[in-house]
């Protein structure tokens, strides 16, 4: 166990508080801490110091990279390995939507899915095209797609 404490955490999507600190558990947030009853309560369990930082908790408990899987079975031992240690959310992060599309996922895992896309290599045509595959799984619930795009002003 171990305790973040920011200067700012976003709470329940409303709000942004001080003074608030999470207490992590493996990879679970097990409680919001309130940072002037931390001594008292956690005074040895580690803690880490963010000054100037905004925490913003996901529901998301690991993630993992799959752009070095090239077949299902890497896939699934990746997707094994954290399930068996616990996690049973993860976002899968790829450059390629189709290598998100590709592989199977695992029964009793959510998974959401990030695409990384570099603004300054791929064109207006790309991403549509990437848009309206995507599109069609809007109304599968079991498919989440989050789109992170780097270089954004080089687009």
């Amino acid at each position: 166990m171990f305790i973040v404490s920011p200067k700012w955490v976003y709470l329940s999507n409303k709000k942004i508080e001080s003074n608030k600190s999470l207490l992590i558990d493996r990879s679970i947030i097990a409680d919001i801490l309130v940072d002037n009853k931390i001594d008292r309560t956690y005074g040895k369990v580690p803690r880490i110091h963010y000054q100037n930082h905004l925490m913003v908790p996901t529901f998301s408990e690991s993630y993992i990279d799959i752009n070095d899987c090239d077949s299902q079975l890497k896939y699934s031992r990746k997707i094994s390995n954290l399930f068996q240690n616990g996690v049973t959310k993860v976002q899968v992060v790829a450059n390629d939507y189709k290598k998100i599309l590709k592989y199977v996922p695992l029964p009793n895992i959510n998974i959401s899915n990030k695409i990384t896309l570099d603004s300054s290599k791929c064109t207006y045509h790309v991403i549509r095209d990437m848009l309206k595959t995507i599109d069609f799984y809007k109304s599968d619930t079991s498919k989440v797609f989050s789109i992170n795009l780097l270089n954004i002003m080089k687009f």
